[in-house]
């Protein structure tokens, strides 16, 4: 790509360089930070319209991927100012606004995407997520819906459409869904832990035991399976989540205090559970579903002590 003379300087910043925009272009390539750093300096080069504004939705992507939503939001609204219709820019605003559980302008930009490809099933589900985080139930089990009617094999509607049938206590309707989501992907362990789960909800035999031949078990979160089959403790599990990545280990540590709680709720242990269940809910990473599910599992436990 031609990079044009410069029109603003920036203190610091090396403009005009085709390194620079080779890291700004280096999506998942190389660190985020060095992907920051990249297109800032390509900002400062003032290149044509397109590129410059492609810059800003790189630079957003990777403030994304350092989990810097608001600094992300920012910059790729620079990008969608001047090109309002672009489906990626505003799938990555609407994941950003998600992560940050700003969940009205998450749905405003999926509902965007929506009229612009209607035929997708990613943004149905996306939407499914955000209405479900925020409460509305039936919108979301209507977004998980169309997105299994537009695509029958997509093992995430079915997965998404089970969370929100359980937290209904519809546990029949959860099984089922959570059975085709298995079936679809049966090398999903989360599908077979929350299978698992739902089915000694419902008096239903576990099949966890088989559908283990047919997941990873050298990674995690085995650890997790293994606890449910009674092969780990569960501070087992809680030493196995210890990771020298910082994310990786809150978000592990996350799982395992949730689905810790879950098996002490299933042998009765409610002290026990209620301890993992605040720690999952005040610690685990926003968008993941074990920390909504912990606050649904403690309001239940606190309105029947």
């Amino acid at each position: 790509m031609a990079v044009l003379a410069t029109s603003l300087s920036l203190p610091g910043v090396r403009a005009n360089s085709t390194e620079d925009w080779a890291k700004c272009l280096s999506i998942e390539k190389i660190p985020p930070s060095e992907r920051i750093s990249g297109c800032t300096a390509a900002l400062a080069s003032r290149s044509d319209s397109w590129a410059y504004s492609r810059a800003y939705y790189l630079r957003g992507q990777a403030h994304f991927d350092e989990q810097n939503f608001e600094a992300a939001v920012a910059d790729v609204s620079q990008f969608l100012h001047s090109y309002p219709n672009n489906v990626q820019g505003l799938q990555v605003r609407a994941a950003a606004y998600f992560r940050q559980r700003n969940f009205d302008p998450a749905i405003a930009d999926y509902t965007r995407v929506i009229e612009i490809e209607p035929k997708g099933s990613f943004a149905y589900i996306y939407r499914g997520d955000a209405y479900r985080a925020k409460g509305e139930l039936d919108r979301g089990i209507a977004d998980y819906s169309k997105a299994i009617e537009i695509n029958p094999t997509f093992a995430f509607a079915y997965f998404g459409r089970a969370m929100i049938h359980w937290q209904r206590g519809s546990l029949s309707q959860s099984l089922a869904d959570f059975d085709e989501a298995g079936r679809l992907n049966p090398k999903s362990a989360y599908a077979a832990l929350w299978r698992d789960i739902i089915a000694r909800r419902s008096d239903q035999p576990s099949r966890l035991a088989d559908v283990a031949t047919h997941l990873d078990m050298t990674k995690w979160p085995a650890p997790i399976v293994n606890l449910f089959l009674g092969t780990l403790t569960s501070q087992q599990v809680l030493d196995a989540a210890d990771d020298s990545n910082p994310e990786k280990k809150r978000s592990k540590v996350c799982e395992a205090n949730f689905y810790v709680a879950e098996l002490a709720l299933q042998r009765g242990a409610r002290d026990d559970a209620r301890r993992s269940l605040e720690l999952a809910a005040a610690d685990c990473p926003k968008p993941f579903v074990e920390g909504w599910a912990a606050a649904i599992e403690l309001k239940t436990l606190r309105a029947s002590p």
